[in-house]
């Protein structure tokens, strides 16, 4: 039987154009997580992740090194903070440098 390997350490992302906190919560509701990308010398980019993406690849490594693609732009990052909920865990938002 074959067996698919997944690559973790890569995530899709959309922009994110809308803020605020009911907007947030309607992100989460439908498996989503705000972030933000910045970085030296580079605009700061407002983005949505998948949630589920994202737990597995900070799962173990709240500090991993990521691929995200971005409008067909690749960005190298690494997880700077991660915001999660007291109770049940789940991200709430994640900081991402640039590298």
């Amino acid at each position: 039987m074959a067996e698919i390997i997944e690559d973790r350490s890569r995530l899709t992302a959309e922009t994110r154009t809308e803020f605020g906190k009911g907007v947030a919560r309607r992100l989460r509701a439908s498996g989503k997580t705000p972030a933000v990308l910045y970085g030296k010398g580079q605009e700061t980019l407002h983005l949505i992740v998948p949630a589920h993406a994202l737990f597995l690849a900070v799962k173990g490594n709240p500090k991993a090194e990521l691929t995200v693609t971005h409008e067909g732009t690749e960005y190298k990052v690494r997880v700077q903070d991660i915001q999660r909920d007291p109770v049940t865990t789940i991200i709430e938002h994640v900081d991402l440098l640039a590298l």
